[in-house]
């Protein structure tokens, strides 16, 4: 009986107690990863790039009705910030 208790006990530690640690220690890498001072982040550069579609509803066919036309669209946009290159 008495070691039936016992490893009752074990299987729900191993159920319960296993799983919170392993969640605690997963926890403390992160926090000891950390750095302790931050550095303030300021981009030089920002660049976009779209690839889309737009629809053209003044289009006309052949036989002279209107249509709607899908042509395709692209853009780049490049951004340098005004402090490039100082500290």
């Amino acid at each position: 009986m008495q070691n039936e208790r016992k490893a009752r006990i074990n299987i729900l530690f191993g159920k319960i107690a296993f799983p919170v640690l392993l969640f605690c220690f997963a926890g403390y890498t992160k926090i000891t990863a950390q750095e302790s001072e931050e550095k303030t982040f300021s981009p030089h550069h920002q660049i976009g790039i779209s690839i889309n579609h737009l629809h053209v509803f003044e289009g006309r066919d052949d036989e002279g009705n209107r249509e709607a036309l899908s042509f395709p669209a692209w853009g780049i946009a490049l951004g340098i910030a005004k402090n490039f290159g100082r500290k």
